[in-house]
């Protein structure tokens, strides 16, 4: 099954051009979905696949690992703010990535796909905001902001090396302070090109990141 999906054919051209966060969310729920009820039933009778439509999943991390599904692991509710540092700056969007999005954000920005998947097991819960100026035209440039939650300081470690890379390779870097081994232990830095700073901090077992951050404004943002 797994090989089948993967397989293009006819009718999906546009969907192997499509990038991949899209590509592998459209795909999500054929193959992680067969996975889900194929291990429910291998646990428990068909009377538990129809249990799961009154009760779905809660996380993609629970589809990914159905014994979180079973024991009904809710993820962490975490909520988010503009940072007082950013005055003038106002949340335009703002999501959950779990741990599908958050593998998929590392695979797009460079780490290996085995990587990206070890990195985003043990997930446990995240808030994802973008904030933009007020006022501004829609095309300028925004700010990303991120706070995720691990099961284990250990799950944060090897999520914080990971993700270090991916912001590494997803920023014109002049400057970058820290990494490898010093992204678990205490956070990467990244000064753009543009003026910007980006940066991934591990914290115990949760992890927050930052991308596009104004130079001036970054001290004080990286503190709240």
């Amino acid at each position: 099954v797994e090989r089948s999906l993967s397989v293009p054919g006819d009718g999906t051209a546009a969907l192997d051009r499509a990038p991949l966060a899209i590509r592998e969310a459209m795909m999500f729920p054929y193959r992680a979905g067969f996975g889900f009820v194929a291990a429910l039933r291998r646990r428990k009778p068909w009377a538990a696949v129809d249990a799961a439509f009154a009760r779905p999943p809660r996380s993609t991390a629970q589809i990914l690992h159905p014994a979180r599904y079973l024991a009904d692991d809710r993820p962490v509710a975490i909520t988010g703010r503009v940072p007082a540092a950013l005055a003038g700056y106002a949340i335009a969007h703002a999501t959950v990535w779990g741990e599908l999005g958050f593998s998929l954000w590392l695979r797009a920005h460079g780490v290996d796909d085995g990587v990206a998947a070890i990195a985003a097991a043990g997930w446990s819960g995240d808030r994802v905001l973008t904030l933009a100026r007020t006022g501004e035209d829609a095309a300028a440039p925004a700010i990303g902001l991120a706070r995720v939650e691990w099961d284990s300081e250990a799950d944060a470690i090897e999520a914080a090396e990971a993700a270090g890379k991916a912001i590494a390779e997803g920023v014109a870097a002049q400057a970058i302070e820290g990494g490898g081994e010093a992204t678990a232990a205490a956070r990467l830095r990244v000064v753009a090109a543009d003026g910007t700073v980006s940066w991934v901090e591990r914290r115990g077992a949760a992890m927050v990141m930052a991308v596009g951050v104004p130079a001036g404004v970054a001290a004080a943002v990286e503190g709240e």
